[in-house]
């Protein structure tokens, strides 16, 4: 019990984290942030494919849906800035299928006589036009963002080391304790 509303404040407090740091990165432009609010990963050793990138955009290219494709797209540029002007078209190409998907997926549902489901394809496909727009400022963020994640994550995986050496040293002296 104590333990959940422990785990709740934490993340509360890491998403408030996060919600400041994303804004300060945007310089509070609304659109911007609100890229980076639906697209960027907290974790994003867990959360991106580690598939190279042409399998996750065949992948794409196969079921339609290309999102795996973009964040994987997006964390590589982040990863590499030297090759930015690649990545950059590679992105705006990912936008460009995913925005012609999207319209497809938008034009069926409204041809089942279902427009009050089309709000959300309209959100994607607006945000893909952003991405292609203002790709260069768009990837600005996510590789200031991931640094600043890479260093966190690379922070709490020493003191997660640390915690587990400290166990084992308790683990072992307890067992000394015991032999004797």
């Amino acid at each position: 019990m104590w333990k959940k509303k422990k785990v709740k404040r934490v993340e509360k407090a890491e998403e408030i984290k996060e919600t400041k740091l994303l804004k300060t990165l945007c310089g509070y432009e609304s659109e911007l942030y609100g890229f980076a609010s639906n697209y960027l990963c907290i974790n994003p050793l867990t959360a991106i494919s580690t598939k190279i990138l042409d399998s996750v955009m065949e992948e794409g290219s196969q079921n339609g849906d290309y999102r795996p494709a973009l964040d994987k797209a997006i964390f590589e540029a982040a990863q590499h800035p030297e090759e930015t002007a690649n990545y950059m078209n590679i992105i705006q190409d990912i936008a460009g299928k995913n925005v012609a998907a999207t319209e497809k997926e938008k034009g069926e549902i409204e041809r089942q006589g279902l427009p009050e489901r089309t709000a959300f394809p309209a959100k994607q496909i607006a945000d893909q036009k952003l991405i292609q727009n203002r790709a260069a400022d768009i990837l600005k963020i996510p590789s200031k963002y991931y640094r600043e994640r890479m260093l966190e994550l690379g922070e709490d995986a020493k003191r997660e080391e640390r915690v587990a050496e400290r166990k084992q040293v308790e683990r072992d002296e307890w067992r000394a304790e015991q032999a004797e």
